[in-house]
């Protein structure tokens, strides 16, 4: 029946599909990706394919290694979702195809791997889109810190000197001054919103890899007390696996579980308890953080998501611009996954961040 299937999708469907069998040989392509690789197909053995077909890594240079190549990763018992690799069907032109790889094994009567199937979808054009807004976000930058933040130092600088010897200068001179004190600082807090949200939107592109997510709950607990433990008081604890493995990008998880454990010491009480729990369920990355303070009323969740939305804080004045948790969902959301508020019994705030259709690359590894 399988085989059956399988040359009914290679003799009429326009679908970049190729398939292996249990020894990781190449029984099927497609037309579709025939004409998308630029090869015809050949039974090659998956630690031949990075070479015959020309694969490589996302960045284009890196021969794609065998363990890394979704058909393969799927043989060995794992559903791969979204994977990009990259290919040069003319190894004479620099031009590079970049690709969408979905792969699932295939499976005998009795549950056993018997091959495995990949869909390839051509995401270049996605790419270059992406690129281009890359190069845009960066010139943005550049003109800010160029036109605008610079300037604004320079004139926040000489404003600070002056405010010294305010008391010596004439009325009409001090209330110049505060009026240039009052605009610089407007410049000054107009250039980092305009930075927070090229940052924010910057966020939302990611690169993932098979990785270990448990030391970086350890190092961000790590980090935060010493910034932050001596003067709140708050101590952190974290619990996960020995090993947390994941196919997420690392440097945005670190950052989205910072801004999470940052906005719950910037509000918590003295003394109080923060714990950081991951695990991974199903193919779903979760990490929580959890707070012992005043919490926020339920009503408030959906607005704190946002960016530049702030909760009152009793009896503290908080300076915060209002993007930590919009910067932890951003990065949620980009791995398909959602950040969500709930209340801690019997006090404060759980804040639940989830990486979903991820998880361990092969069950059998510890």
């Amino acid at each position: 029946m399988e085989g059956a299937l399988l040359d009914l999708l290679e003799r009429h469907t326009s679908l970049a599909l190729a398939a292996s069998d249990a020894d990781g040989t190449l029984t099927m392509m497609t037309p579709a990706l025939e004409r998308l690789l630029g090869q015809a197909y050949a039974p090659v053995r998956e630690c031949d394919l990075s070479a015959h077909m020309n694969l490589y890594y996302e960045d284009g240079r890196t021969p794609l290694q065998t363990i890394d190549m979704p058909i393969a990763r799927a043989r060995a018992g794992e559903q791969v979702i979204d994977a990009i690799v990259t290919a040069r069907p003319d190894l004479g032109s620099e031009r590079l195809t970049y690709l969408r790889c979905n792969a699932t094994p295939l499976r005998d009567a009795s549950t056993d791997i018997c091959g495995a199937l990949v869909l390839v979808q051509d995401v270049t054009e996605e790419w270059r889109v992406r690129a281009r807004e890359g190069e845009l976000r960066e010139r943005l930058m550049a003109t800010v810190n160029h036109e605008l933040r610079t300037p604004v130092a320079k004139l926040l600088g000489h404003a600070e000197l002056l405010l010294d010897v305010r008391d010596q200068l004439p009325g009409w001179a001090r209330a110049s001054l505060d009026t240039v004190w009052r605009a610089s600082e407007e410049l000054a807090d107009l250039s980092d919103t305009i930075t927070s949200l090229v940052d924010l939107e910057a966020a939302a592109h990611i690169v993932p890899t098979y990785c270990d997510v448990a030391p970086v709950l350890h190092q961000v607990a790590d980090d935060l007390t010493a910034k932050f433990g001596r003067r709140c008081g708050a101590a952190i604890d974290v619990s996960s696996p020995a090993h947390l493995r994941a196919t997420v990008d690392l440097r945005a998880v670190t950052r989205a579980v910072s801004e999470l454990v940052t906005n719950a010491m910037t509000y918590a009480p003295a003394a109080s308890r923060i714990a950081i729990e991951g695990h991974v369920d199903g193919s779903c990355l979760v990490i929580t953080v959890a707070d012992d303070g005043a919490g926020i009323a339920e009503d408030d969740y959906a607005r704190l998501l946002r960016p530049f939305e702030r909760g009152a804080h009793d009896g503290q004045p908080v300076s915060s611009r209002g993007l930590g948790l919009a910067y932890a969902r951003a990065i949620a959301t980009a791995h398909a996954g959602g950040l969500d508020l709930r209340p801690n019994r019997p006090t404060g705030l759980i804040a639940e961040w989830r990486a979903n259709g991820l998880g361990q690359r092969h069950p059998s590894t510890t």
